[in-house]
């Protein structure tokens, strides 16, 4: 047992219902698990169960995980959703440049509009609601 002795063993309680007692569990090895009337028990249990889930894997030629191993994948699935949210930011960033862009060139139009508004039909275009023209853009 002393080369497995390094596994993360889970232990949680068991209702009633599902018979008492505890049930101890080896996350890196799915499906490896024992139960005891105690903690201590459930426990001892799972030392063999261990020997046994790695002599069965390695009967079938399946890998057998290295102690560690989840804690690795659970480190590397955090670092893509990382880099995931990263990239989602800077697309929402460059998104949102243009849109200030696009406002700042809709602002200047009427502007541009009011002016020209006051000067050929003698218009106050501050009491009239502004209609702006509609425009098709497509994000990349």
């Amino acid at each position: 047992m002393a080369e497995h002795a390094s596994y993360s063993v889970v232990v949680v309680p068991l209702s009633k219902k599902d018979g008492g007692g505890y049930l101890a569990m080896v996350p890196e090895l799915h499906g490896c698990m024992a139960d005891g009337e105690t903690r201590e028990q459930a426990v001892s249990e799972i030392a063999s169960a261990i020997l046994e889930w790695v002599d069965e894997a390695t009967s079938l030629g399946r890998d057998v995980p290295a102690p560690g191993d989840m804690a690795k994948h659970v480190r590397a699935a955090a670092k893509e959703r990382h880099e995931a949210t990263e990239r989602v930011i800077k697309q929402q960033e460059q998104l949102i440049k243009y849109l200030r862009k696009e406002l700042d060139n809709a602002t200047r139009e009427i502007g541009a509009l009011t002016a020209q508004s006051k000067v050929q039909f003698g218009w106050d275009i501050e009491c009239i609601e502004p209609v702006l023209p509609k425009r098709v853009h497509a994000f990349a």
